[in-house]
């Protein structure tokens, strides 16, 4: 009994030898496969600084924003107006044009020809003048292009948008400094592109979601060595006057 016991013991330290040989060993691989996930991760983010270098420090997107509801009815009345009319060429051109855009999203091959633009990297809209009665005379009205680096139709959605704005976002994460602004007239969809609604959250409420994402997983993969602080500061211009909100 003395014997087997012993041999059971010898057994027992055997394979605690081993296993703490294998802990030993995880926790070097551990620390190794850690060193190439930073050093992977500093070269990702250079060549990520690089690629929005390469794209341009300061970048211009425009969004078309679909129409409202409240625009689609009034061009209802206006043409309701106009069918009300004696059949004339006034009428037929008010029937034509009420319901036409403005915009033209031309694609590469449109822009190549005759109506070839400066740059051709740029995305372009085509704005087309508001029609208006020239008295019986052929209608002329002016066309401008416009480019921009990146052009969103009514057809985009909120993802459209995210998706040119995350890698600035990311950037942010590298540790990077970071502007993203809406401009535009009233009316024009800044506050959906910003904050979106309750289906559907616009460029805040994602990237907010992405900066408590990384520092979650930045703390996780220092086991503790590193704290992230995010502050937030809500400022507003208003007749030149900054007036902070918070």
């Amino acid at each position: 009994n003395n014997v087997e016991l012993k041999k059971k013991i010898e057994q027992l330290s055997e394979e605690r030898d081993k296993a703490i040989t294998r802990v030993r060993t995880f926790d070097a691989r551990e620390e190794e496969l850690v060193r190439k996930l930073h050093n992977s991760d500093a070269v990702r983010r250079d060549l990520h600084n690089k690629v929005l270098q390469l794209s341009g420090n300061i970048r211009v997107f425009v969004r078309v924003r679909p129409v409202l509801p409240s625009e689609k009815d009034q061009e209802t009345t206006l043409t309701k107006r106009a069918s009300s009319t004696p059949k004339t060429r006034k009428r037929k051109h008010i029937e034509s044009h009420e319901s036409e855009t403005p915009f033209r999203f031309p694609s590469l091959s449109e822009l190549t020809g005759s109506g070839a633009m400066d740059d051709l990297t740029k995305n372009a809209v085509e704005v087309l003048e508001p029609y208006k009665d020239r008295g019986g005379l052929s209608d002329r009205r002016k066309k401008w292009k416009f480019g921009f680096d990146g052009v969103f139709t009514p057809a985009h959605t909120q993802q459209d948008i995210w998706e040119a704005a995350e890698p600035l976002i990311q950037s942010t994460i590298d540790g990077f400094n970071v502007c993203i602004f809406a401009y535009g007239q009233t009316g024009s969809g800044k506050s959906y592109t910003m904050l979106g609604d309750d289906t559907n959250e616009g460029l805040i409420g994602r990237s907010v979601s992405k900066l408590f994402s990384a520092k979650s997983d930045i703390e996780m993969l220092s086991k503790g060595e590193s704290t992230v602080n995010l502050s937030v500061e809500l400022l507003e211009i208003y007749n030149e006057t900054v007036r902070d909100l918070l």
